[in-house]
């Protein structure tokens, strides 16, 4: 509505000087602003007694005041309706602004959720593979603490009682060779005889299923240099 004030004041400015209009001698003024010849009859009413001259004051000044009345009706109507368009255009940009927020907000718990659960992953692979560092080679070349004498007294490779399958997974290139993990299908006891690159190796599974072995000096080494020969579930002693 403010933005109307001025074109409220302009046409009702047209309108005053519109009524302070007077016809040549002779003539009367109508509602429509049309000089009428007062000589005619039917124009008598326009004309009043004065017969020329200016419209009638007091029907003018009615006229004139509804005139003024359906112009100030007019602009306050049309000032109406851009106020609630503009009140509308507010809203909708309000709530585009928050639909966006949230599709943000949604997206950087999504990333979050996505971040921890890579980082769950990880601790657990970590976790994994400490516990099975615990009795692999590495403990045996820095501990030295291992009883290899009594575990073979537990299980007895050189009689073997059933076969079972095995597998082997590449684990990491060091600096100083390879670490690869040797599993088999049997819970404990099972002895574990494989190729690297041709070269024959045997890992015996005594209290566990899966170990995690090393072997220096194999530079090249990719999971397709790793063959299975067989697999032997040992006696237990």
């Amino acid at each position: 509505m403010k933005h109307l004030l001025p074109l409220l004041a302009l046409l009702l400015g047209a309108s005053g000087a519109f009524a302070a209009g007077t016809c040549p001698p002779g003539y009367g003024m109508n509602w429509q602003g049309q000089c009428l010849d007062c000589s005619k009859t039917s124009n008598a009413l326009v004309c009043g007694d004065a017969g020329g001259g200016s419209a009638a004051s007091a029907p003018q000044s009615d006229i004139d005041m509804q005139r003024t009345e359906q112009v100030i009706n007019a602009v306050t109507a049309i000032g109406e309706m851009l106020d609630n368009q503009e009140a509308a255009n507010r809203a909708t940009e309000e709530q585009a602004e928050q639909q966006r927020q949230a599709a943000l907000e949604a997206q950087r718990q999504a990333e979050a959720a996505q971040r921890a659960a890579s980082n769950s992953q990880i601790q657990d692979l970590e976790s994994s593979m400490a516990a099975m560092e615990g009795n692999d080679w590495r403990s045996r070349a820095e501990g030295g603490k291992d009883k290899p004498a009594k575990r073979a007294l537990d299980c007895n490779c050189r009689r073997v009682v059933d076969s079972c399958t095995a597998s082997i997974q590449l684990v990491a290139k060091q600096k100083t060779g390879v670490d690869y993990r040797v599993t088999s299908s049997e819970p404990s006891c099972s002895k574990v005889s494989y190729y690297i690159d041709n070269t024959p190796y045997i890992t015996v599974l005594n209290n566990r299923n899966a170990a995690l072995e090393h072997s220096a000096g194999l530079g090249s080494i990719t999971a397709k240099s790793f063959e299975v020969e067989r697999c032997d579930v040992c006696a237990r002693e």
